[in-house]
């Protein structure tokens, strides 16, 4: 994180908007450098990375496999979703359903509601 940090904050005065986007793959933690070196910055993640991180993490959940599949069928819609109403409605879909759901995470179980609170810190357009 100190390397990335040092050269986003060289980078920064090369760079004349201050309103940035940027697209990271699986680098979650690298997010708060960007967002620290960038105040008005919109993060981005890669599609292909949240989808396979999300299933790497159902994968683990103490629920059955029929629950798993259905999760990871409105988590994929909400990433491709077309509209933000669509968004919204799916978002709040998903978070009802993963209440009590628990995965591994760092050789302990949590609450995979505490997860998607973490990647809602991220800004998500869809469209």
């Amino acid at each position: 994180d100190n390397n990335f940090n040092y050269a986003l904050s060289n980078f920064k005065p090369l760079n004349s908007r201050e309103d940035c986007i940027f697209l990271v793959d699986k680098g979650f933690s690298s997010i708060d450098c960007i967002k620290t070196n960038f105040k008005e910055v919109v993060v981005l993640l890669c599609q292909f990375h949240l989808l396979k991180f999300m299933k790497n993490l159902i994968a683990t959940a103490l629920a059955t496999v029929e629950i798993k599949g259905e999760m990871m069928t409105i988590f994929k819609s909400l990433v491709y979703c077309s509209t933000e109403s669509l968004f919204f409605g799916l978002k709040k879909m998903l978070m009802s359903s993963i209440k009590e759901i628990q995965v591994r995470r760092d050789d302990k179980y949590v609450s995979l509601w505490i997860i998607f609170k973490e990647i809602g810190k991220v800004v998500v357009k869809c469209g």
